[in-house]
């Protein structure tokens, strides 16, 4: 299947303050190189500051790459004009609340979108367009009419896709659209959005810190711990055989239905350690297996089975 984006050693930076006041570089994003199929969707996972959010702005370009090259429909966007490009690519936010704009009705932040990129001829078309989607992710026309304010969470986050989805996008970045709902709206979110791509052939890169989440969306799988790609895959492949250590120690934590399987479970997420990997592997301070040469050197991606890749001294 032909890919709609490739990523390739992209590297995103920040200045942060460091001793006596001096900045010093942080890296967010370290080497990270992946590829997302078009109808198909990429999972990226890790805990919270991995560097998930951070690359799935980059790729957009919402925030500009420290290095690397970025790839969409076969054009190299790394240095592009982007306005060309934001019809193409949109991305839903994480927290829904914060990303509606609550002074506007319903309608206008649904067809902001349209009216910026001179999308139909008047405000009237431009709402019956925003009612056709309001309907097409469950609500309804009249909800043109209210405030984000008068929404829960899991309708606030429908507004977002349909806000999303009003110039016709072909990709979409979903940055854990479902981390702030309860377990029943996460289901009716996750459901909507696997509808949506069927309907509309989307290709999706989801970000989630949720394994069970991304299990039921992603057909490949990313593992990003402190901006470093560790692992990659089909997602059942890396779900039924993880590689890494720190996949093993996600799919652990995953919780279990059952008390007695839950009481056996080994959870190997242990807190950070507070300084930097330096040169080695950036999971060597958490690793049980960890060996000098983790300490000393980064372990390159390697190959270990089909569309099964690791980064990892145990498999050199």
């Amino acid at each position: 299947m032909a890919e709609i984006l490739r990523v390739e050693h992209l590297k995103k930076n920040f200045s942060v303050p460091g001793d006596r006041g001096k900045k010093r570089s942080f890296s967010a994003v370290n080497d990270v190189s992946f590829s997302v199929e078009r109808g198909g969707c990429f999972g990226l996972v890790g805990e919270s500051g991995s560097g998930k959010t951070t690359t799935g702005r980059t790729v957009l370009r919402l925030t500009e790459p420290t290095a690397g090259r970025i790839f969409f429909d076969g054009t190299d966007i790394t240095d592009a004009d982007m306005r060309p490009y934001r019809r193409k690519m949109q991305i839903i936010f994480q927290n829904p609340a914060g990303s509606l704009d609550p002074k506007y009705q319903v309608g206008d932040v649904v067809s902001e979108g349209m009216r910026a990129n001179g999308l139909y001829g008047s405000r009237a078309e431009r709402l019956r367009r925003a009612a056709d989607l309001l309907r097409q992710v469950g609500l309804s026309e009249d909800d043109l009419r209210r405030y984000p304010g008068e929404f829960s969470g899991g309708q606030q986050q429908r507004i977002g896709i349909a806000r999303a989805l009003a110039v016709d996008p072909s990709f979409i970045v979903c940055d854990e659209p479902v981390s702030a709902l309860d377990v029943s709206l996460q289901a009716q979110i996750i459901n909507l959005l696997k509808a949506l791509q069927q309907e509309r052939g989307l290709s999706y890169l989801f970000i989630s810190h949720d394994m069970a989440v991304v299990r039921h969306m992603a057909d490949r799988i990313g593992v990003l711990f402190r901006g470093c790609l560790v692992e990659c895959g089909e997602t059942m492949e890396v779900l039924s055989h993880p590689a890494h250590p720190y996949t093993r120690a996600l799919i652990a934590a995953i919780p279990a239905a059952d008390p007695d399987r839950a009481a056996a479970k080994i959870h190997a997420l242990r807190p950070a350690a507070p300084a930097e990997a330096g040169e080695g592997c950036a999971y060597a301070a958490r690793c049980p297996y960890a060996k000098e040469v983790c300490r000393l050197e980064r372990p390159v991606e390697r190959e270990i089975g089909p569309d099964h890749s690791c980064c990892c001294h145990l498999f050199s």
